[in-house]
């Protein structure tokens, strides 16, 4: 059994997520805010797990620098890099990375979402996935939807 207490998992890029794809230097992190805002009435309910390719060339430390100090003590690991031979199709390698940290961490039986903006990197018929639009990132809309995932899976204390 795992030793992970979550009652859900996030898995979260960051490219078109907490930022525009694309974005200058002074503008990374500029949607974590509303992500942020919309997490923090959940938690402690929910982990926070880095899927994002900035996993490979920052620190967990330096990628919880992005979040509030309350939403960063909750953001605990990152997936593990699959080797992919060059000429390898990357369609789903996001998703078996998920799915292969779920596996090694015993967390099959976790409600989870991946909050990304490529489909790409999932597998047709994935289904837990909130896809943000690349050129905005985390939007209004993202943040109602994924409330309203949150209000689904996770049990609020009195």
């Amino acid at each position: 059994m795992s030793s992970i207490s979550y009652q859900a998992l996030l898995f979260l890029d960051f490219d078109g997520v907490i930022h525009s794809s694309g974005a200058r230097r002074e503008r990374l992190g500029h949607q974590a805010p509303l992500l942020c805002e919309t997490i923090t009435p959940f938690l402690p309910h929910v982990g926070i797990v880095i899927s994002s390719s900035w996993r490979t060339h920052s620190t967990l430390f330096d990628l919880q620098r992005f979040f509030t100090p309350a939403v960063a003590q909750h953001i605990f690991d990152v997936t593990p890099q699959l080797a992919l031979h060059p000429c390898e199709i990357i369609q789903g390698v996001r998703e078996k990375e998920i799915e292969l940290w779920r596996t090694q961490n015993a967390c099959t039986h976790l409600p989870y979402l991946a909050i990304d903006d490529m489909r790409a990197l999932f597998t047709p018929r994935f289904s837990a996935g909130l896809f943000t639009q690349a050129h905005q990132g985390f939007s209004t809309s993202d943040a109602q939807r994924l409330a309203h995932w949150l209000q689904e899976h996770i049990t609020l204390s009195p």
